[in-house]
């Protein structure tokens, strides 16, 4: 079952205290799903 959305979260928390204020995460694969891994894309 995926649990993606935590993760994005916690990243997009993580860049946006330590990165950029505006920094957005965005899931893009998931294994869960059936892809070879789960992948996030980070956007400021």
């Amino acid at each position: 079952m995926p649990a993606c959305d935590f993760y994005a979260a916690t990243f997009e928390r993580l860049f946006r205290a330590l990165v950029h204020p505006r920094a957005s995460v965005a899931e893009t694969a998931c294994e869960a799903c059936g892809d070879d891994a789960c992948r996030f894309e980070v956007r400021w």
